[in-house]
């Protein structure tokens, strides 16, 4: 995909970006999180400062955002 650990995930593009929490977190120095559809269910994203080191935060998102392959198929 072509990311980095130096990459802000708005580099990517913009529209699935539009609810990016980064700032906000950032600014408030506390943990952010959104509630989203998806079609596959209900998915959340957080952005989270790291305590002592507000300059670094954790971004990643759980819940249903793509289809988890079937245990045992490969």
């Amino acid at each position: 995909m072509g990311l980095n650990t130096e990459m802000k995930c708005s580099q990517i593009g913009t529209e699935p970006h539009h609810g990016c929490l980064c700032n906000k977190a950032a600014d408030e120095k506390k943990a952010v999180y959104i509630t989203y559809e998806t079609p596959l269910g209900q998915a959340y994203g957080y952005w989270i400062p790291v305590a002592g080191h507000e300059e670094y935060l954790l971004h990643f998102g759980v819940g249903y955002t793509f289809e988890y392959p079937k245990a045992g198929a490969r």
